[in-house]
């Protein structure tokens, strides 16, 4: 079977994620129910949710948790969509000023109001004055990437940056699927009057044998969660790094071949934890 996943120029990320779709798949709940049959049953041995994302995708749903602890590294992305906001809307000049200005914000919110701030900002606000430079080192490179890669002029309709991840919660699979998006554009639909939508998703190294499986999650997550019981028409991936790019186009096929892909990791998983219970 052929990988629907198709190569792109990078420097077409635009047109990709405008173009007007040629299809925009639309459930029932009842299609909807099938497509999460599709990923399996019941929750694992322990009991929990076993989480579903790009993260954990590539690292094989290892199901040891890791308390997680911001770092520069882990901070770029959500300093780095904040400031391409403040960048887009003509707040902030250049991405480092945009970057900055939004390290400052959340300085001043971890210290005046710890309780009610985000981690990210008391992370911020109690970190030296280095860790803090380098963490506005790699959102300034991220900010600047996104911001470089995109023709802002061409939007008809104001894109959404960094949006909440698409989270799907499926009690009777065990499973809670969460699909990230670095923008969600509208685009002309296959009727008139119809829109449908695009997401970028920017994802470090090259394109590899899991690109199609991790976009379809994004895609999949997005439809599981949506309101209207409708696909994102396209997906768009954009390596900035490589300075690659390739385009999923979203069909019913590509969701039912990416929730067997899935399935079938979470069946390994799942083997896995029944021996170590076992053991």
């Amino acid at each position: 079977m052929t990988n629907p996943l198709r190569r792109i120029d990078a420097r077409n990320l635009t047109e990709a994620l405008l173009r007007p779709a040629d299809h925009v798949a639309e459930f029932s709940r009842e299609d909807l129910r099938g497509l999460s049959a599709r990923l399996g049953h019941g929750p694992l041995p322990s009991g929990e949710l076993l989480r579903i994302d790009s993260w954990t995708l590539r690292s094989g749903l290892n199901t040891v948790q890791t308390p997680f602890a911001w770092t520069p590294q882990f901070a770029k992305r959500t300093l780095g969509l904040a400031a391409l906001r403040l960048l887009v809307f003509g707040v902030a000049p250049t991405p480092r000023e945009a970057v900055a200005h939004e390290v400052d914000r959340l300085v001043r919110m971890g210290q005046e109001q710890p309780q009610t701030s985000t981690s990210l900002a008391r992370y911020l606000a109690s970190c030296s004055s280095a860790i803090r430079g380098a963490a506005i080192a790699h959102a300034t490179t991220y900010a600047t990437e996104a911001f470089c890669a995109i023709d802002w002029k061409a939007f008809v309709r104001h894109p959404l940056i960094g949006s909440p991840d698409a989270s799907a919660l499926l009690r009777g699979q065990g499973l809670l699927l969460r699909g990230r998006a670095e923008l969600v554009a509208d685009l002309d639909g296959p009727t008139e009057g119809d829109l449908g939508e695009s997401r970028l998703v920017i994802m470090h190294g090259a394109i590899a044998d899991d690109t199609t499986l991790l976009l379809g999650l994004s895609a999949l997550a997005a439809t599981l969660s949506s309101s209207d019981r409708r696909a994102p028409a396209r997906m768009v991936a954009y390596f900035p790094t490589s300075a690659q790019a390739a385009v999923l186009e979203i069909t019913e096929n590509v969701l039912q071949r990416t929730a067997l892909g899935i399935a079938k990791r979470v069946a390994n998983c799942r083997l896995s934890d029944l021996e170590a219970h076992a053991a």
